[in-house]
């Protein structure tokens, strides 16, 4: 966090956002190495740049500087050939004076990034700027003058920033932007006696011009956005970023790759199977980093045989994808593990390393032919991997029209499921919503009625979501219940090896894209809330929620080691070829999408940086703090519980006067936890109260907040949360 001296110009830090800071310094130092190399390349007249306060020094590397400076490390390495920048002697690029205009509107960028976190670009030049030691900083007022959202109406957002009839820049020969956010370009019109020509502008000679007026447009893009980094922005379930989690992503940007192959993200790749065992670890063992020992041995780190991690994994852009995912391998894992063809065809040709374990009648392969197919003929998903049985065998041949599959969520589960329902196929019609308890948690013996009910009519169970964090409620649903009723269900046959077969097993995911970050947590009491996840199938949870790491950061992991794979794979050779170096580490085979942002960057940067412990105590913070809020709403004459609290979810109604001498004639408590249902007349008051009190706060930019319908309320509630690196302090209580 910052913390900034009554003299803002003297305003120090010692906590994360040096790493902003750090890292603003390298993206302009890379600025500065690529208009060097440009130069030593011939291209002087292109790109040009001024450098203040800084000492260069060539050398074919930092030995050869030894003796110069006190040690190595005073240096930091720019990636070009053989230019090192004395630490204490930072660089940075003159906007100003640089030719290139590219470069001219990325440096503007970083300045207003800097001005949104209040980060000083200039560094102490007096002082060795290693981490942990002072870096100045010059408090600056939010672009948003100290407001969540400089409010525009869309009507006037667009006459004030999308105007069609935009004014001529300064310059004449600016291109034909004009300094709208429209994208219409101006045209010129030249007229002779003979007749009149218009023209599109071409790209003139004052690219500068240019590059500022752009600069100003993202200026504005800024100045009126909302700033979900703000107190008092409840509105999603995210908000204040980490600085360290940004500053990852700000890496991760500038590398500008994708994390599916290792030959294209090699340190990337590895990352993403670090937090995918680690997190495995975590879930289903109960195990951290401070917990590693000789159990690594006992199925730990890699399995030899197979190559992969004892748990599967991936990062996935956004919760909803990762329960659409979960719901896909769900699928994919009871058709295979029932003597189903599986949706990706496990018994076709094989193009993967050990196609003739898994396909030995397939056609052999030429391991030094590059194939590259149209289509989806060519399957390299791994039947034979997988941990569970398979009765895919050619001599038994297996059922080709599976059974009418059906899904089960609870009323409070997320909107998602219903949706990946319908594109996977299944029908959104065969979800079944269970009934909750008065608390939100699903009842589990209504559960276990609706799959025995299912089963009579011919149906077959196949899935069963887990909400661990309702969106609106908060609330989690007992998973240990939950799997004793699904683990029930299944029917074990011994077709003649001796080995059992358990078919009709229902797959158990939880949803814990809310609170799945209680699983940091080491007090029991919220650590609890997850109890039985050890024994689910799969598990998601969005650190970019409770954690603060930018959007989208999405985690997905199973406990059947292979089925990402199994359940995705094309075997596309031109892209996932296994001749290519550290081909056993790429990724995106086992993934929906291509091309994959590297988003367990942001994951491990949290991770590593404050450990679990850190990431535990920010959890409980927000649950000490919420517990204090409750505590304070029951007590206040303005305010009622409109359901019991969940440990990190608070809802809440605003009572004006007249609205709570009518609860009190009537005899409705207001100052209990546990609370009433509102008669209808009061309820559609106090709808109308919490719109309206929505909006005028909106508009006056004063805080973001939303109103949320409840399944056993009629009236619009306040919903509080603490997303993100935010909790609340006494004074924010008063």
């Amino acid at each position: 966090m910052l913390a900034h001296s009554t003299d803002a110009a003297t305003s120090t830090i010692d906590g994360p956002p040096i790493i902003l800071v750090a890292l603003a310094s390298t993206i302009i130092g890379i600025l500065i190495g690529s208009l060097i190399t440009r130069r030593r390349q011939g291209n002087d007249d292109a790109s040009t740049v001024t450098v203040r306060e800084c000492n260069w020094h060539r050398a074919d590397s930092w030995k050869s500087l030894e003796g110069q400076h006190d040690s190595p490390d005073a240096y930091a390495v720019l990636p070009i050939d053989d230019v090192l920048i004395p630490r204490s002697q930072p660089c940075c690029i003159d906007a100003a004076n640089t030719t290139d205009a590219s470069k001219r509107v990325l440096a503007g960028a970083l300045e207003l990034f800097c001005h949104q976190w209040d980060i000083d670009q200039t560094v102490s030049t007096t002082q060795d700027v290693h981490p942990g030691n002072n870096m100045q900083l010059q408090h600056r007022r939010p672009p948003q003058d100290g407001k969540v959202v400089k409010y525009l109406k869309p009507e006037d957002m667009l006459a004030r920033l999308f105007f069609e009839d935009a004014p001529m820049p300064n310059s004449s020969t600016s291109n034909g932007m004009t300094d709208s956010l429209s994208l219409r370009r101006r045209r010129v019109r030249s007229s002779n006696a003979d007749h009149t020509t218009t023209t599109d502008y071409d790209d003139g000679p004052d690219d500068m011009s240019k590059a500022d007026v752009f600069v100003n447009l993202l200026s504005q893009i800024q100045q009126y956005s909302v700033n979900t980094s703000h107190p008092n922005f409840f509105n999603q379930l995210f908000g204040a970023m980490d600085p360290v989690a940004l500053a990852s992503e700000l890496l991760a940007l500038g590398l500008n790759t994708s994390a599916y192959t290792y030959e294209t993200a090699p340190v990337l790749t590895m990352i993403e199977h670090e937090v995918m065992h680690r997190l495995g670890r975590l879930v289903f063992e109960g195990k951290d980093e401070e917990e590693d020992d000789e159990d690594e041995d006992d199925g730990g780190e890699i399995d030899s045989d197979v190559k992969l991690p004892k748990y599967d994994g991936q990062m996935v852009p956004g919760g909803s994808l990762s329960n659409l995912t979960a719901l896909h391998i769900a699928r994919h894992h009871w058709l295979v593990t029932n003597g189903y063809d599986a949706p990706i065809h496990t018994r076709q040709e094989s193009l993967s390393k050990d196609s003739e374990v898994i396909s030995p009648n397939a056609p052999e392969v030429d391991s030094n032919f590059e194939e590259k197919k149209d289509d989806c003929q060519g399957i390299a998903a791994a039947s034979a991997r997988l941990s569970f049985p398979s009765t895919l065998d050619e001599d038994d041949g297996a059922d080709s029209v599976p059974p009418k599959l059906v899904a089960f969520v609870s009323t409070e589960a997320h909107y998602s499921f219903r949706k990946a329902m319908a594109v996977t196929g299944i029908g959104a019609s065969n979800l079944i919503a269970v009934p909750t308890l008065s608390n939100g948690q699903m009842d589990v013996s209504a559960l276990d009625e609706a799959i025995r009910d299912a089963k009579n009519r011919g149906l077959s169970p196949f899935f069963v979501a887990v909400t661990s964090g309702s969106t609106v409620r908060g609330s989690f649903d007992d998973i240990a219940a939950i799997v004793d009723v699904c683990r029930g269900q299944k029917g074990v046959e011994y077709p003649g090896n001796g080995s059992a077969i358990h078919r009709n097993n229902i797959w158990v995911h939880v949803d814990g894209a809310w609170g799945g970050s209680a699983i940091f947590s080491r007090r029991p009491g919220v650590r609890g809330l997850l109890a039985g996840v050890d024994r689910a199938d799969s598990f998601t949870f969005n650190p970019h929620k409770m954690l603060g790491a930018p959007n989208q950061t999405t985690a997905l992991v199973t406990r059947h080691c292979g089925l990402l794979k199994a359940s995705n794979s094309t075997g596309a050779r031109y892209l996932f070829d296994p001749r290519k170096n550290g081909a056993d580490y790429d990724l995106g085979d086992s993934t929906y999408t291509c091309g994959r942002r590297p988003d367990a960057m942001k994951l491990w940067a949290l991770w590593k940086y404050h450990g679990r412990q850190g990431l535990g105590k920010r959890v409980d913070d927000k649950v000490t703090s919420l517990a204090t809020l409750s505590g304070l709403i029951q007590k206040h004459e303005s305010f009622m519980l409109a359901c019991e609290p969940w440990p990190f979810n608070i809802n809440f109604f605003y009572l004006p006067p007249r609205i709570k001498r009518e609860l009190q004639a009537r005899g409705i408590p207001t100052n209990q936890s546990r609370c009433h249902i509102l008669p209808n007349d009061i309820s559609k008051d106090i709808a109308k109260v919490s719109v309206e009190l929505k909006l005028r706060l909106h508009e006056a930019g004063e805080m973001i907040i939303p109103f949320q319908p409840l399944n056993d309320q009629k009236a619009d509630c306040f919903r509080l949360v603490l997303a993100g690196d935010k909790t609340l302090n006494q004074d924010e209580f008063r």
